[in-house]
């Protein structure tokens, strides 16, 4: 019974956060798509851990960033509640990439994809949970890439970078998920 209440679940959350995007091409996105993309955001912080170094769950102040010229800063902007998993939710839009240290989770807009290797590098030991969703972000670093395929948004996840980062993900959210395996060098 569980079991199946657990499928269900699943089930509900892809439907409700990979919803039909409606466009052919997919380097052309349409409104839909960021909304969806900004939700996976919100649904990403229930379900990974952070070290209790960096945050405490139900305590204080869980701060998103986004850098770079993205509509999903608008969405999330707009979509966000108050509070989630315990946490008061704070969202700033960074400028100087100095900023991006005081986050607990960094999306980073395509726009600024020759930023994205000098971005990773100075996050390296922050315990930062950086998401984009340009196509290469995952192969330079980055921890979650959110995509298109099949006029549905998905996710992949980089468990090596995650590791780096001192993020536990929740085999919840993994089993949703498409896993990066970097290609041997």
């Amino acid at each position: 019974m569980f079991k199946n209440l657990f499928h269900i679940s699943i089930l509900i959350f892809l439907l409700l956060f990979s919803q039909n995007i409606g466009a052919e091409d997919n380097s052309r996105l349409v409104p839909m798509d960021h909304r969806v993309k900004a939700a996976f955001l919100c649904k990403f912080i229930k379900y990974m851990d952070w070290p209790s170094s960096r945050i405490v769950r139900n305590k204080g102040e869980f701060i998103i960033g986004v850098f770079g010229d993205s509509p999903i800063a608008g969405n999330l902007f707009s979509i966000m509640p108050k509070e989630i998993a315990g946490w008061k939710l704070k969202i700033i839009k960074i400028d100087d990439i100095k900023e991006v240290l005081d986050t607990h989770m960094l999306f980073l807009s395509s726009s600024e994809q020759g930023q994205f290797p000098k971005i990773i590098d100075l996050l390296n030991d922050l315990s930062v949970l950086t998401v984009s969703d340009n196509n290469y972000f995952l192969e330079m670093g980055g921890i979650v890439k959110l995509f298109t395929m099949n006029k549905m948004v998905r996710f992949e996840i980089s468990l090596e970078a995650a590791k780096a980062a001192d993020i536990k993900i929740s085999s919840k959210l993994l089993r949703l998920a498409k896993i990066f395996h970097e290609e041997p060098k």
